[in-house]
């Protein structure tokens, strides 16, 4: 039994330029009778719904086939996998702020950076470590050595570590830790993922390879729609 032909590049080519067709078709505004004629070379007439039917059932099929053998699937995940890493580096970024020199934990004012220079106030003056010693911050997700990254909320861990030299060439002579609860609010969460939705989605070399097919497939069945309700309605 021989194997049926179908190559990923053909598949992906079959959909993009049929989806282009059905556009171009629409947007000309392209009368009905000379497209028939054209492929039938007859005078026949189609009923328009019918061939928008048509239309409708090529498409879905093509769209079927892209996303099972042409690399649809794969490249949902890809880009789907694209976008969670994107979106931790946003807020892992956004937590190393955090470690940072006070006057980036002043513009953030968010719970987790206060909670961080209150510890700094607070635990200065114990043992040797002086109000005016060096701190260093590490701030992590709680969990984080069993492979937890950061969320748009959970508990952080905090290790506050002093210095009594810029050099640190002297040992700590304090080190102290603390958990915190953080929560980003609603605006930065939407911002991150828009961030990364168009990063991962629109605006890459992979999401062109990936999702350019997708989009055109999209916007032609909405076009397909939109004519088919037109008519099944008139």
């Amino acid at each position: 039994m021989t194997d049926i032909d179908d190559e990923d590049p053909k598949v992906r080519r079959n959909l993009v330029a049929f989806s282009s067709a059905i556009l171009l078709f629409a947007w000309l505004e392209l009368p009905m009778k000379a497209v028939t004629e054209k492929f039938v070379s007859t005078s026949w007439s189609a009923e328009p719904l019918r061939v928008w039917l048509a239309i409708a059932g090529v498409l879905i099929y093509l769209a079927m086939r892209f996303h099972f053998i042409g690399g649809g699937k794969e490249a949902f995940s890809t880009l789907g996998d694209g976008f969670l890493t994107d979106l931790h580096w946003q807020v892992g970024a956004y937590m190393k702020r955090i470690e940072d020199a006070p006057a980036s934990r002043k513009q953030m004012r968010h719970p987790l950076a206060d909670a961080v220079d209150f510890g700094i106030r607070t635990f200065a003056v114990s043992g040797k470590a002086t109000p005016d010693a060096l701190h260093h911050v590490h701030v992590k997700p709680q969990g984080y050595d069993s492979g937890k990254t950061w969320r748009f909320s959970g508990v952080a861990e905090i290790n506050l570590e002093f210095f009594s030299k810029a050099d640190r060439v002297e040992p700590v002579l304090d080190s102290k830790e603390f958990e915190v609860s953080y929560s980003l609010p609603f605006w930065l969460r939407a911002w991150y993922l828009l961030k990364a939705a168009w990063t991962s989605f629109i605006f890459s070399e992979r999401a062109i390879t990936g999702m350019a097919p997708v989009w055109l497939a999209t916007t032609a069945s909405f076009v397909t729609g939109l004519r088919l309700g037109t008519l099944w309605s008139a």
